[in-house]
């Protein structure tokens, strides 16, 4: 019992956590919002449909026709929750992964606050904040946000423990890789947020130590390098998606706290409506920031200590970049700090005021339970006050504030009731024969209780089996297809492949021909900043164009007007049989365009008697008329690759409506053959006359280059470690 004693704090936070999300405890529950209803839980049974076919989560073809999923942090590849879970249903297991993740975010931030001398009234208070903050569990749609947070605590605590041991190869790796997850997590705007926090916190430390732990400031980089698979491959993908630019912006700041109003939700987190609610300017979970009532007093009110300076910085720059382009500060970040230009969110550096606020309230009770004066303990008093004063200006004022006055009012009770028994519980807090530990604790369980309140119920929950939704009957042959009227993504979780779908990742070339499709124009230009949003995309099956997507099958919820194809009723759905092009096909009849002379000259273009090519130096077989275009017969198709055999009566062109990317080779009869960009965004391999065997195979053009840099610092690592033995060895001798 003396050796478990210790452990029992650590079981208690994980069991505040969890009971925070009782509700999907039980077996069969999961979180159902929409975003992981239409996006997360589909993409993860796509990856479960693609490792247990035995193929390699390289490339997927079920969302908008197919991009690398390799390159998708969102699928998160690289996570140890990601294969624990792995043989679950997709939305158990998204579900059991988050709540893994919120329970090591919160033991990370505990064990570090613990580390840093806190008590453990204090850390508690801090982990609740972290792992249960408002910004943390309005985000649980976005599964990769806990998975982002869970290893920032730990890092810090590496970088500590190596200052006061001493830098050994152990800790180093271990800081390192903490970097590399916060990158592995899969939301990279959290991640680059916090890789700044982290490379702030490691050079303010080496500044404390007159440099003398500079080698603490390799952490970083080798963080990065560990974690260079992802980076590399999501740079690449960046850089061939309408992102490829940047964003303007007016786009990147689109969502932000529109004036100082927006600061009432730190009091009250339903003054624009209640929570999980559209209200305000956008959506509820982009614009709140709620750490709880006790905790916005004491970061208001009390004097930070040490690096709690740092970490106030650190909040009062983040509150101001949620005002986007209401202060100089956001263009002055868009224009000159590398990589932010392509953050789309300007609210979301409130992940960075939750993590802060946990610390600087950590820091606080301490301070408040150590701290005798009088006045210290008054001025908190003082400020719960005035904020319980504020709360009822507001409630009065609601309507001329434009706050929906039902609900803010409704909270009001609860608001001026916790201000109060904090503002009685400091000014008690040196009751004679009261323990000094109990302030901190007493304080963490009204954070905890505020938490609850407000966020307790907020995440939808239901049955895994009615989030598994039943996918429409498609024969064998059906080809690719196109939803309309429901979930797009259906098709990612059924392993079909589908051409539109709901996502911010996608080829550009393939959302300029979607896009083209509804407008006949084109949305990307190349390397031009993007202006508005891109996600569900609905095409029109009766555009020239829409032929080249190779999907013949149109399902639907409900009749389509319009349409000269008629419909087959198959239970709830409606099934088309639309013109499409042959998935893969022999052409000796083509033209060279460049991608600018396609879109000049789309309205012309026709799909079925014409390849186009862009230019390049391969030799190409000449252009003819003499053969009419012929199917090509598919042998083997999976994930990564396809193999195929075309009858080519004479020299020509084997097309197949796969979106080009780099990393797709071909082969013709075994020997190594050019891949075309063909018809403005897919595949094209010449081949000469007769029968032959293609294989087409995507590996990722950047997975030796990323592979590499994680041997280059394990094998830095293993060599610093194998010589430190020797020189200890030889020491001793």
């Amino acid at each position: 019992m003396r050796r478990l004693w210790p452990l029992a704090p650590g079981l208690l936070v994980a069991a505040a956590v969890l009971a925070f999300h009782r509700r999907v405890l039980a077996p069969g529950m999961a979180f159902g919002s929409e975003d992981l209803r239409e996006y997360f839980i589909p993409v993860r049974a796509l990856l479960q449909h693609t490792v247990r076919g035995g193929d390699w989560p390289f490339w997927q073809r079920s969302i908008y026709a197919g991009f690398p999923l390799w390159s998708s942090g969102e699928a998160g590849l690289f996570l140890p929750t990601t294969w624990l879970y792995f043989p679950l249903e997709a939305a158990r297991a998204l579900t059991l992964g988050s709540l893994t993740h919120l329970v090591a975010a919160a033991l990370g931030m505990f064990t570090w606050l613990r580390h840093r001398g806190r008590s453990l009234g204090a850390a508690l208070a801090g982990a609740f904040i972290v792992a249960l903050g408002g910004f943390t569990t309005v985000h649980l749609d976005h599964w990769t946000f806990s998975a982002t947070l869970a290893p920032l605590p730990w890092t810090l605590l590496a970088v500590d423990v190596a200052l006061r041991r001493g830098l050994s190869p152990g800790l180093f790796l271990g800081a390192a890789l903490g970097v590399a997850g916060l990158w592995y997590g899969g939301a990279a705007q959290l991640a680059y947020f916090a890789t700044l926090l982290v490379g702030g916190y490691v050079g303010l430390q080496v500044l404390g130590t007159r440099g003398r732990a500079w080698p603490l400031l390799l952490v970083l980089p080798a963080g990065l390098l560990l974690a260079a698979p992802l980076i590399l491959a999501g740079a690449e993908f960046s850089a061939y998606s309408p992102r490829a630019g940047g964003m303007t912006l007016r786009w990147a700041a689109f969502y932000h706290w529109p004036d100082k109003r927006a600061l009432a939700l730190m009091l009250f987190p339903d003054a624009w409506g209640p929570v999980s609610s559209y209200g305000g300017p956008f959506n509820y979970w982009e614009m709140t920031g709620y750490v709880s009532l006790p905790a916005l007093v004491l970061v208001l009110t009390t004097r930070p200590r040490g690096l709690g300076w740092y970490f106030l910085a650190v909040l009062a720059f983040s509150l101001l970049v949620c005002f986007g382009t209401e202060t100089p500060l956001y263009g002055l970040l868009f224009d000159h700090l590398p990589g932010f230009d392509k953050l789309r969110v300007a609210t979301r550096t409130l992940f960075l005021v939750n993590f802060a606020a946990a610390f600087l309230t950590a820091d606080a009770l301490d301070g408040l339970a150590e701290r005798r004066r009088w006045w210290q303990g008054a001025q908190v008093v003082a400020g719960a006050l005035v904020l319980l004063g504020v709360a009822l200006w507001v409630a009065r004022r609601a309507e001329s504030l434009e706050f929906r006055a039902e609900a803010l009012r409704a909270n009001l009770p609860w608001t001026v009731g916790v201000l109060a028994v904090f503002a009685a519980w400091v000014a008690a807090r040196h009751v004679p024969r009261l323990p000094a530990l109990l302030f901190p604790l007493g304080a963490a369980l009204l954070v905890l209780v505020d938490l609850h309140h407000v966020y307790g119920e907020y995440m939808p929950v239901s049955r895994v089996r009615l989030l598994d939704r039943q996918y429409p009957r498609l024969p064998p042959d059906g080809g690719r297809v196109v939803h309309f009227g429901f979930n797009p993504n259906l098709a990612a979780a059924s392993g079909v492949e589908g051409v539109n779908g709901y996502s911010q990742l996608l080829v550009d070339r393939v959302y300029d021909l979607l896009y083209a499709t509804r407008d006949g124009g084109f949305f990307v230009t190349s390397q031009a900043r993007v202006d508005d949003e891109y996600g569900k995309l609905r095409m029109i099956p009766g555009s020239p164009l829409f032929s080249l997507f190779a999907a013949p099958r149109l399902v639907t919820t409900s009749p389509v007007g319009g349409l000269p194809f008629p419909p087959r009723r198959d239970g709830p759905f409606w099934q088309y049989t639309v013109p499409a092009l042959p998935l893969a096909f022999w052409s000796q009849r083509y033209e060279v365009l460049s991608a600018s002379d396609f879109r000049q000259q789309v309205h012309r273009f026709e799909p079925g008697e014409t390849v186009t090519v862009e230019p390049s130096n391969v030799p190409l077989p000449p252009s003819s008329t003499q053969h009419p275009f012929r199917p090509a017969a598919i042998t083997a198709r999976g994930p990564n690759h396809t193999e195929l055999t075309v009858e080519a009566p004479a020299p020509g062109l084997l097309t197949v409506m796969d979106p080009w990317f780099p990393g797709w080779s071909a082969e013709v009869d075994g020997k190594p053959a050019p891949v075309l960009r063909a018809d403005y965004a897919f595949m094209a391999v010449p081949v000469p006359e007769g029968t032959h065997r293609v294989v087409l195979r995507y590996v990722p053009a950047t997975l030796w280059s990323g592979l590499a840099g994680v041997l280059c610092v394990l094998a830095s690592t293993s060599g610093w470690a194998w010589a430190r033995r020797r020189k200890a060895s030889a020491a001793s001798r």
